[in-house]
């Protein structure tokens, strides 16, 4: 695993923690959520390469670079984000 894709899995990790991509669900959704990180993963990795290469984990960087650069995400990553937050 590259350290890119290595820091977006963490990225996707915390913006579910957060509540800002998605959050846990039970039931049947449960096995979902995977799939969503997993797509999350693979619209938005080029965006994050692009736009948040240099960001460290911890301490919110990852998601204040993330929120720094809405304006910036490519159409399908945004799209991607806000169906994930609507999949609560």
């Amino acid at each position: 695993m590259s350290k890119v894709t290595r820091i977006f899995s963490y990225t996707i990790a915390l913006l579910v923690a957060a509540g800002v991509a998605a959050s846990a669900q039970s039931g049947s959704d449960a096995g979902s959520r995977p799939q969503r990180m997993a797509s999350l993963r693979d619209v938005c990795s080029t965006d994050f390469a692009r736009l948040c290469n240099g960001v460290r984990p911890g301490g919110g960087r990852i998601k204040a670079c993330i929120k720094s650069h809405k304006s910036e995400l490519s159409d399908s990553c945004r799209e991607a984000l806000s169906q994930a937050r609507q999949s609560k």
